[in-house]
């Protein structure tokens, strides 16, 4: 094949962009666990639950973090709809702990009840490091639709782009958490081909210039 042809189709190849996949750990699949700490045996990013993370091959280790829902908890009001949302658990510090790198591109926190508050997150390489390698100090104030004013949801980007392996959440008594988008550092990517004009008209050229090549020989 001549080297321009090869060329070319190099370049359709390329213009194929590639993103990789998310997937957003909204606890859902934790509506029957209550009020109490989330068990190991939750895996939402493992193979994924009805609309609830995915199937990014990871392990969580959820430390002391807790879940509770609206059905146990009228005054909870969750972010994706699903009535469920992680929490602190009465404990100061929460911790949770990913089996390979990942990045949170974003999540949404919240108090259980109105007023000032604050709130830190600290991202760590590795999940047995003492040093973080990010710290995002929050303070925040509360007065949303909840029973006792809060659950005012606050969306953190902050650590998108970081790599870690585990999360810490300091701060303030009834904090809360949902919608945590995670992304595997190493994978899985999924192809997003985009039928834009030039890559079209690209792939025209090629085929048209076959064609003659062949009518040619």
């Amino acid at each position: 094949m001549p080297r321009f042809l090869i060329g070319l189709f190099a370049v359709v190849v390329a213009m194929s962009s590639t993103a990789r996949a998310d997937s957003i750990i909204t606890f859902a699949g934790l509506i029957a666990n209550g009020q109490q700490t989330i068990p190991s045996s939750y895996q939402p990013i493992f193979e994924g639950y009805p609309n609830d993370g995915g199937p990014a091959g990871i392990t969580i280790d959820w430390g002391n973090a807790a879940s509770t829902n609206s059905t146990v908890n009228n005054g909870v009001v969750d972010h994706s709809g699903d009535g469920v949302v992680m929490f602190d658990g009465d404990e100061p510090t929460l911790s949770v702990s990913f089996g390979a790198p990942v990045e949170l591109p974003s999540f949404y926190f919240a108090n259980f009840t109105s007023g000032n508050f604050n709130i830190d997150f600290k991202g760590y390489t590795n999940a047995t490091d003492t040093t973080a390698v990010i710290d995002i100090p929050v303070s925040y104030s509360q007065n949303g639709p909840g029973l006792n004013g809060g659950y005012q949801w606050i969306e953190e980007t902050g650590l998108a782009g970081q790599p870690i392996t585990k999360l810490t959440i300091s701060g303030d008594l009834n904090k809360q958490l949902d919608d945590i988008s995670v992304a595997a550092v190493n994978g899985p990517t999924q192809i997003v081909r985009e039928p834009d004009t030039l890559l079209l008209a690209l792939a025209g050229m090629s085929a048209l210039l076959l064609t003659r090549l062949r009518l040619i020989l």
